[in-house]
């Protein structure tokens, strides 16, 4: 009884959370959608808002089999969602989100700055052409970067042998050094810097 009783503010609080992160993030997506049906082609910041609307969905996604799962199907989840593959998904929309956000805002910050001097200029009025491959590269980082956080983060069952005898073996997690987990998360400074 008690356990059901704490889930309900849980409940509420986290249902709360994902409408609106599904609104305030589907939003973009529908509209942009609408516009990719009407005239066949979308703008640069429409890409862009297209791009960072979906990531953040699938990132909204995720959180909602993350914070649910566990707390009302504890079974289900560890028997058939978590691993790798949640893993995955969970760094590469993580990662393709902030790639996203930072290809926007250095967007904007070149629509709407007025530098004069001819670099930035030269850059402000071409970054729209290389917009979709400069996406795609972002978008083929987040990829790298979950597979590589897969590899080198997620925990191995390794099996020892317990005084040297092959019938008596037990299974212990093999516990990562700290600096392999903060080597994947350098690849997260440079968008955070930028």
């Amino acid at each position: 009884m008690a356990s059901s009783l704490s889930a309900i503010p849980h409940v509420f609080i986290m249902s709360a959370e994902f409408i609106t992160g599904i609104t305030v993030n589907g939003f973009p997506i529908i509209i942009n959608c609408t516009e990719l049906v009407k005239n066949r082609k979308l703008t640069p910041v429409q890409l862009l808002f297209m791009c960072t609307g979906m990531s953040r969905f699938g990132l909204q996604m995720v959180l909602i089999l993350q914070s649910f799962f566990p707390v009302f199907f504890p079974l289900f989840y560890r028997g058939k969602i978590y691993g790798t593959a949640m893993i995955f998904f969970w760094m590469f929309f993580s990662s393709a989100s902030l790639w996203f956000a930072t290809c926007l805002s250095v967007f904007y910050c070149l629509k709407v700055t007025g530098f004069t001097q001819p670099y930035f200029l030269w850059l402000k009025f071409r970054i729209s052409k290389p917009m979709p491959w400069l996406l795609l590269g972002r978008l083929l980082t987040s990829v790298s970067s979950a597979a590589l956080c897969v590899e080198v983060d997620y925990p191995k069952n390794v099996d020892i042998d317990v005084l040297r005898n092959a019938t008596l073996k037990r299974t212990k997690l093999k516990t990562k050094e700290i600096n392999e987990v903060l080597l994947v998360n350098v690849a997260l400074i440079f968008p955070l810097t930028i």
